[in-house]
This record gives structure tokens, C-alpha cells and sequence, in this order.
């Protein structure tokens, strides 16, 4: 399966109906409390950036970063359908195996800054 990766609108109702599923599987594992969803219209904010994972069109999974006024940014809204988590974890060993083609902030290779991640070791 060839996968697509973009950022998408959080309003098309494939990637509403995914939204729907994690909300529904956040809820089940977590009290309402610990339970901090962002919604579809914050999503769909400037400052939120909605990836969407496509296979043979289908979206499959999504993650979210969302700008803070410092230059920050925080990860939201990362799920995966969850009939293809095994294509997931996949796609992400052959992410993780591909050479960095850009540096990382501190002017090092991005390569090096994962692999030191990845060993506890901060770049």
C-alpha cells in the first residue's frame, strides 16, 4: 500500500469520522478530566496544522500540531485507525530509516538529533 501524507482540513467527513473514533477511544481510556480533546474547529485554526494519513484514499490516521505565540509547538490528535496499526508501525520504521534530508535547529544533521533521541541522549 502506498501512503500519503498531508495536511488536510479537519471538516472533509473522512477525517471527521477519524476524529470521531479517537474522541471515542480517548473517552474509554481516560476520565473526562484527563480528557483534554481539541475540537474540530480549533483544528481547523491558522495556527493548527492537521496532518492526514491516506491509504488508497483512505484516511488512515492524523496528527496534529498546534502554534503557540512563542514559537512553540504542541502535538494534538495523534491516532490511527486501528485496523492499520500494523501499517502504521510500518510506515514508521521505513520513516525512521530514511537519511535526513534537512538539519536539525541546532545546525546538526536531523539524522543525528533522532538518533540521539531515540538512545535517551539529547542532541
Amino acid at each position: 500500500m502506498v501512503f500519503s501524507i498531508a495536511r488536510e482540513s479537519p471538516r472533509r467527513d473522512d477525517v471527521v469520522a477519524l476524529i470521531r473514533q479517537s474522541d471515542a477511544l480517548m473517552r474509554s481510556l481516560y476520565p473526562a478530566e484527563s480528557n483534554h480533546l481539541v475540537d474540530i474547529e480549533s483544528l481547523a485554526q491558522p495556527q493548527a496544522h492537521l496532518l492526514v494519513v491516506r491509504g488508497e484514499g483512505r484516511a488512515l490516521g492524523c496528527g496534529a500540531f498546534v502554534l503557540g505565540g512563542d514559537g512553540q509547538a504542541e502535538m494534538k490528535r495523534v491516532f490511527w485507525e486501528g485496523t492499520h496499526w500494523q501499517r502504521m508501525r510500518a510506515l514508521m520504521d521505513s520513516v525512521a530509516a530514511t537519511p535526513a534530508q534537512s538539519e536539525a535547529p541546532n545546525g546538526r544533521d536531523a539524522s543525528d538529533a533522532r538518533d540521539a533521541s531515540a538512545s535517551g541522549v539529547a542532541p
